[in-house]
């Protein structure tokens, strides 16, 4: 029987194991993000810009890096519907995606001789399996377009408040074609759209109970689950069966199943498993290998304690086996 050291110890080992589960943080795939681009060459604009609508200008990002940016501001005209399409964004392995944008509304109240002001602008996409969008289609209009939101400011500036940027975060999908659109329609506000960073979530690759589990994308819905197998790490084998973990809709690993040991005469070293630094003529004594072996995780561990006992003469088998 385990001493009470022993199952405080074990209990210890596996409280670890499952509380790190929960800092392991989501990991991104980066599908477009402007704050890195030089250009926007690759947006088109309805009605052109020289018609009024959103126009292309250079901005200063926090790190005082030149960047373009998309802005609007016609709310001295009524019935606005000005669109702004980003170029197509292929969707590589990702099926749930998420949109980031950064972006500032002026307050309509601080705009002399307004017609028609609002304070919000509406987000769309469009899947399409290649990159064939013209000027003229798909067609500018919600009809086309599937709808994710309406977009309103945390925060609006004025010309006596400094200029704040808001921060808004949301998701579309499952995404099912190759690739998709999005765009962005102003009805009549003055909006600078700062960036647009598009991403999808995974499960990063991790070492957990002597098994590594690769990176893994999520599910197609936030209460996804999707399962991945352990691979047991070098000179390493299966308790009973494969070790498994469930990544979640918001890429965090959970629900561990399993575990890897090591192959006798091995010991774990961080994500592999090395060779025991032990005598060489104590590998033959593969029956007191098996013995310890379902006392210790390793059967070095136990190896090693049935030297030292074996030559303080404190050893015999049929004690490893009671102990077991």
């Amino acid at each position: 029987m385990a001493t009470s050291g022993g199952a405080w110890s074990w209990a210890l080992c596996y409280w670890s194991i499952f509380t790190q589960v929960w800092i392991v943080f989501a990991a991104e795939e980066i599908l477009l993000d402007t704050r890195s681009m030089s250009t926007l060459g690759g947006w088109t604009t309805y009605p052109v810009s020289d018609r009024g609508g959103w126009i292309e200008v250079s901005n200063i990002n926090s790190d005082g890096h030149p960047v373009r940016t998309y802005q609007v501001c016609q709310v001295r005209r009524e019935d606005q519907n000005n669109w702004l399409r980003a170029e197509w964004i292929p969707k590589r392995q990702g099926r749930r995606i998420y949109v980031e944008i950064k972006f500032s509304i002026r307050e309509c109240r601080d705009i002399p001789n307004v017609v028609s002001c609002k304070e919000t602008f509406d987000l769309y996409y469009f899947e399409s399996d290649y990159p064939d969008a013209t000027d003229d289609s798909p067609a500018w209009n919600d009809r086309t377009y599937t709808k994710v939101d309406r977009i309103a400011a945390d925060g609006r500036f004025s010309h006596v408040n400094t200029e704040i940027i808001n921060t808004e975060v949301r998701d579309i999908g499952p995404i099912f074609k190759r690739g998709f659109y999005l765009a962005f329609q102003d009805s009549g506000a003055c909006i600078s759209l700062l960036s647009v960073r598009v991403y999808y979530k995974v499960c990063p690759t991790i070492t957990e109970h002597y098994a590594i589990f690769n990176k893994t994308v999520t599910g197609p819905s936030i209460t996804s689950l999707v399962q991945a197998e352990g691979q047991c790490i070098p000179n390493s084998e299966p308790v009973g069966r494969q070790p498994t973990v469930q990544c979640t809709g918001t890429g965090e690993w959970t629900l561990f199943t399993g575990s890897c040991r090591c192959l006798p005469g091995y010991e774990p070293q961080r994500t592999v498993a090395q060779r025991c630094d032990v005598p060489k003529i104590f590998s033959v004594l593969s029956m007191v290998q098996v013995k310890v072996k379902s006392i210790y995780g390793c059967v070095c561990v136990g190896l090693r304690t049935t030297i030292v006992a074996m030559v303080t003469g404190r050893f015999s088998v049929k004690n490893a086996e009671q102990s077991s």
